[in-house]
């Protein structure tokens, strides 16, 4: 009878032992188990048990779970470390990690180079000997702190006025005018008849063969030729007569572009011209008096290379202008600026060394922005593409408020340094390519990022009283701080 229950239960026997033994290694440990155990076991059991692989199937689910959690587990070690920082190593601002040997700055140092340029130099004019003074001592200063001292010479022609006039018709005397910019004209004269402005200009205005008579402030007449450039060709006037709004002569007029003769016209003579325009239509005759000769713009150059000469590096552009009006030595506009730049330059010698830092005392600003246009002409799109930053400092000293303008991201950067370290009638704003009247303004024309320092409330600009007993050194300091704090938060951005 066994026999029988035994051959009768026989297969139900085999197959309850072929499921306790599936059962056994599936309980087992996992780790034994090779990564192929499971699909060659599957391949092995017969067809009648397809069943059985189901369950297989999902007892070993786990397993593969199992065995790929440490890869799941792995996964964030891997991404601790930013993508950020391997991706910006081949981009300019990721190099800067350690800021390096960071020297004190010295606002004696920087008065001192201030008292050297307007006090021992004195007035500086673009293409005189003085210039080439102060160009030999920024040179030499540059050297002694191990920089690489360069010049960049281009030649302009200079006009020096000697006794311009206008004749107005029906009279008899002449009113004096001093001429500040000629274009591409020659001496001679210019008759017309006189077209008063008392508004803005508008792009309708046609001022064709006709003077323009308008009053301008040095800080107006700037973006008043931009508009008279902006004219269509056949609207613009032949000449431009400005009456001050103050009661200083308004040399330069920084101009971008212009091809007419410009001229002012002293307070009292342009006032009577004003009240005669209101009521009969004036002839005027513009005499321009001026010699001519070929002069030198000399951008005094200190570069300080990255680590290795690295021909790739990000570079930094710290400067301002050193040239000075005529009527004065420019003890804040801009000796101010150059101290700084020149303290600077020591204070920077050893620091961020994977930066290439260049210090540039600029000449002819004051007749028009004249180097910084040709330096950033010179740039290939390459060396555009490798500037962070250009750093101008332009009249500094003088002043209530500082005003710090110029591209959104390094306006950001000023102003949280302004907030955090508390400084107060300092007023940060974004400002567009064509704002301002400095060197900045050639660079921010050429899409690289520009940072301006500045005080506008000087009452001795373009004056005989721009002097060194004027300010005092704190200045100096406050902005060489706000500047090289905003520097070390954009070198520290990758």
């Amino acid at each position: 009878m066994i026999k029988r229950l035994l051959s009768r239960y026989q297969n139900l026997l085999i197959v309850l032992g072929l499921i306790l033994t599936l059962g056994l290694a599936a309980c087992g440990e996992p780790t034994p188990i090779p990564a192929t155990a499971v699909p060659t076991k599957a391949n092995t059991i017969p067809a009648t048990i397809a069943p059985a692989t189901n369950t297989v199937a999902v007892t070993a689910t786990p397993v593969v779970i199992a065995t790929a959690a440490p890869t799941v587990t792995r996964i964030p070690t891997t991404t601790t470390v930013p993508a950020t920082t391997a991706v910006p190593v081949t981009t300019p601002a990721a190099v800067q990690n350690a800021p390096g040997e960071v020297l004190a700055f010295s606002a004696e140092n920087a008065y001192n180079h201030v008292k050297v340029l307007a006090s021992d130099i004195g007035i500086r004019l673009a293409g005189s000997e003085n210039q080439k003074k102060a160009a030999d001592y920024i040179s030499k200063q540059f050297e002694t702190f191990g920089l690489k001292a360069t010049f960049q010479d281009s030649t302009f022609l200079l006009r020096v006025e000697k006794g311009s006039n206008l004749t107005v018709s029906g009279e008899n005397t002449s009113a004096k005018v001093t001429l500040i910019y000629v274009g591409s004209g020659e001496p001679g004269q210019t008759n017309a008849e006189l077209a008063y402005i008392a508004g803005d200009l508008a792009e309708s205005d046609n001022f064709s063969g006709k003077v323009m008579l308008i009053q301008a402030s040095n800080r107006s007449l700037s973006q008043i030729i931009q508009k008279i450039a902006a004219m269509p060709e056949s609207s613009r006037p032949v000449a431009l007569l400005i009456i001050p709004t103050q009661a200083e002569p308004l040399l330069p007029p920084n101009l971008r572009v212009a091809a007419l003769p410009i001229a002012y016209i002293e307070q009292a003579a342009g006032q009577k011209l004003i009240e005669r325009a209101g009521n009969e239509t004036l002839k005027v005759t513009l005499n321009l008096k001026f010699d001519k000769s070929n002069a030198v713009i000399r951008n005094v150059i200190g570069t300080r290379p990255a680590a290795g000469n690295n021909p790739n590096a990000p570079v930094i552009i710290i400067g301002g202008h050193y040239d000075s009006v005529p009527a004065g030595p420019g003890a804040n506009d801009n000796g101010s600026g150059t101290g700084i730049t020149i303290e600077l330059a020591r204070v920077l010698t050893k620091a961020y060394p994977d930066v290439e830092f260049r210090f540039i005392a600029f000449d002819g600003e004051e007749l028009g922005l004249i180097g910084s246009q040709y330096y950033v002409k010179q740039l290939s799109v390459a060396e555009k593409s490798r500037i962070q930053a250009m750093f101008n400092l332009d009249m500094v000293t003088t002043g209530q408020t500082l005003t710090v303008a110029g591209s959104k991201n390094l306006a950001d950067i000023a102003r949280t340094v302004v907030v955090n370290q508390g400084y107060r009638d300092t007023e940060i704003r974004t400002s567009t390519a064509s704002d301002g009247s400095s060197d900045h303004a050639s660079f921010a024309q050429a899409n690289i990022p520009v940072l301006f320092f500045n005080r506008q409330s000087d009452p001795n600009y373009h004056r005989s009283s721009d002097t060194i007993d004027k300010f005092t050194s704190k200045p100096l300091e406050q902005v060489a701080q706000i500047m090289q704090a905003t520097l070390k938060q954009l070198l520290s951005r990758g």
